[in-house]
């Protein structure tokens, strides 16, 4: 994943907002400067960054019969049979697990 894309994935969540809107109220009431403004927005941008590398896990892939799906209330769920999940690791080696039954739940984004 590109930085571009961390940025505007971690300034659109709900901490990234409140952090611009802080800062955009302390620049209007107490004179803060644009360019520190930037400078605080860098910073949140880069350390978001350094966690996203550090503490997300591998990407998944989850391959199976899907039985039922349902969305309600922002959130997917779907039933699948049988099937398997892989995944890489730091080592370059995959993993994978078979399953049975799975019922994966997925957000969405509110």
């Amino acid at each position: 994943m590109d930085e571009t894309t961390v940025t505007r994935l971690y300034r659109e969540s709900m901490m990234g907002l409140c952090l611009d809107q802080a800062l955009a109220e302390l620049s209007v009431r107490h004179g803060l400067s644009t360019e520190l403004h930037e400078d605080t927005m860098a910073q949140f941008d880069h350390e978001m960054h350094a966690a996203l590398e550090k503490q997300v896990g591998p990407a998944a892939t989850v391959r199976g019969r899907i039985v039922c799906f349902k969305y309600f209330m922002n959130t997917w769920t779907f039933h699948l049979q049988p099937g398997f999940v892989t995944w890489d690791r730091p080592s370059n080696a995959h993993s994978w697990v078979r399953f049975e039954k799975l019922r994966l739940g997925l957000a969405d984004k509110v």
